[in-house]
Formats: structure tokens, sequence, C-alpha cells
């Protein structure tokens, strides 16, 4: 049987069974994580992965809003959504939005 360069043996899909129990756990859609996103406006790249055994997308893009609000500004913003329930595990924004609205 192939193995894994960590040594972990394969089966023919190239999945674990474990691997392969965590992915089936995924009851969100794409398209459902990206609406439970609501820090992110215009979306640039949706990563589906695993931290701590739990499935999670990883979305990052935009977010427009008002400098001191009065200036218009983007900024780059990630929020990890859990794949199994929707929950919004974490949101990453900059250090300086909290002198913005809507950020």
């Amino acid at each position: 049987m192939p193995e894994w360069s960590n040594g972990l043996a394969r089966g023919a899909s190239g999945l674990v069974p474990a691997q392969v129990q965590i992915l089936s756990s995924a009851n969100l859609s794409i398209e459902q994580a990206i609406l439970k996103a609501k820090y992110v406006e215009y979306v640039e790249n949706v990563l589906l992965d695993v931290e701590s055994e739990k499935l999670i997308y990883s979305i990052s893009g935009e977010k427009r809003g008002n400098l001191i609000a009065i200036i218009p500004v983007s900024a780059k913003v990630e929020q990890k959504v859990d794949a199994t329930y929707g929950n919004i595990i974490s949101t990453k924004k900059p250090w300086w939005s909290f002198l913005a609205t809507k950020i």
C-alpha cells in the first residue's frame, strides 16, 4: 500500500479513513459558508482545511468602510467558519479597524 511522506498508509483514494470521516462531516456548502462570513464583503479566496480535527472554511477578502467616518478605505479580512455547524470560529481584521465604520 502506498505511504505518505510521514509514513502513514493511504488508501486507493489517497485519503486515510480518519480524513474521509472528517471530510464527510461537512454540512455547509461553500456558498452557505460565504453567507455566514458577514465581515468579508468581496471574497477573494475560500479554503477548506482541518484545524484541531474540525473541518473549517477559511474565507478571505475585502471589506469597505470609512476611516474616522470620512475617508473611504478597504481592508483585508479573514473569517474562519465551522464547516459542520456554521459557527464563526475567528475573525481577523487590521489593527486600525476600530477607527473605521463598517469594518
